[in-house]
């Protein structure tokens, strides 16, 4: 799957074991610019342009927390070793951890 500011799109290849969409998420009118799994695989991290990183929960499908705090495009996103906190960085210059 691939988001972009055009839309969330489907990829999949002949062959490919990771041909079928499990889970489809609406990033808005805002590119994605990463994504990352907690260690369980239970939470997706999404860094966007809107300058938030959005928390989803991957077992019911919704969005639990919006992290706000960039003042701009937040361009990489990751889960510590144990996934207790979330570290960011943005175009603004700054990185954050929250927890």
């Amino acid at each position: 799957m691939v988001w972009s500011r055009y839309g969330t799109f489907e990829w999949s290849r002949r062959g490919n074991p990771f041909s079928l969409c499990r889970n489809q998420y609406d990033s808005g009118p805002y590119s994605a610019n990463a994504v990352t799994f907690d260690k369980s695989s239970t939470f997706l991290a999404v860094a966007s342009d809107e300058g938030v990183v959005k928390l989803f929960n991957d077992t019911t499908n919704k969005l639990e927390h919006t992290l706000k705090g960039h003042e701009d495009a937040v361009q990489d996103v990751a889960f510590d070793f144990n996934s207790k906190m979330i570290v960011s960085c943005g175009s603004d210059s700054t990185f954050r951890i929250w927890q």
